[in-house]
């Protein structure tokens, strides 16, 4: 979920990619053994496949990187959803340049969402809100196991943080290979990487609309991945025919507490 003015996928990527001592040495620690086990699966699985298998650990790690930043009260107001990338000028492959491109309509998006959620709910409110869900949920596992139960609202939302759970394994993937921290080759970065992170960003927009977090305006010269959003947020209440209307903050306060 978000971290008030915090990009986790960037903060991770910059920590392993800079080594910043200014970080505590056991989080610091912590962030190589999670990124040099993902160059290590990526090797062998698709990025699908090692998206599946790292969901937990990177809830874990997100976890607490907001918590120990939210306690540090170090959160700035500006710039940070926008891609903390190396130079277009520098890159040299086609695929590089089609990945940046990727990685910065995600960012957009994830922005979007983040602003529509704060203007509706407020800043600070959302701050309270996810002190409370990070310092009370015990593991991504336990949510997954609680999402079986009958009740639709907790169960879209945890669709929700699966999404953007995914898209930031799939930014994190984009900001290391630009940075040159891990290496995919040039076909699976057109074939996986780049579709993944269409795919995810698409499916985390949509539950942001059937939760109502967002409501994006859509015009007759929308951009195509607006449309497909929509189509895909439309697709999956029908599918899933869960019938969620507009949900406050406290409806969703009282579901994780129930659950």
């Amino acid at each position: 979920m978000f971290a008030p003015d915090l990009n986790i996928a960037n903060f991770i990527v910059d920590a392993f990619l800079h080594d910043d001592q200014s970080m505590p040495v056991d989080l610091r620690a912590e962030i190589r053994k999670f990124v040099e086990k993902l160059s290590i699966q990526i090797e062998k699985q698709s990025v699908e496949e090692v998206s599946e298998s790292f969901l937990g650990q990177l809830f874990a790690l997100k976890s607490r990187v907001i918590l120990q930043k939210i306690q540090e009260e170090e959160f700035q107001s500006k710039g940070v959803f926008q891609a903390n990338e190396p130079a277009r000028a520098y890159f040299t492959r086609t695929m590089d340049l089609q990945l940046s491109d990727a990685s910065q309509q995600t960012n957009a998006i994830i922005e979007m969402v983040q602003l529509a959620l704060e203007k509706r709910i407020g800043g600070e409110n959302l701050r309270e809100f996810l002190k409370g869900f990070y310092a009370n949920a015990t593991s991504f596992q336990s949510l997954s196991a609680q999402s079986l139960l009958p009740n639709p609202v907790f169960q879209t939302f945890f669709d929700w943080i699966r999404a953007f759970l995914k898209v930031e394994l799939g930014l994190i993937f984009s900001g290391l290979v630009l940075g040159k921290g891990i290496f995919i080759g040039p076909e699976r970065i057109i074939q996986e990487l780049i579709p993944f992170l269409n795919q995810q960003i698409r499916r985390f927009g949509a539950y942001s609309i059937l939760l109502d977090f967002w409501n994006p305006d859509y015009q007759a010269d929308s951009p195509q991945y607006l449309i497909d959003i929509k189509i895909l947020a439309s697709t999956l209440d029908f599918d899933f025919e869960r019938g969620i209307s507009s949900i406050s903050l406290n409806d969703l306060s009282s579901v994780l507490a129930d659950n």
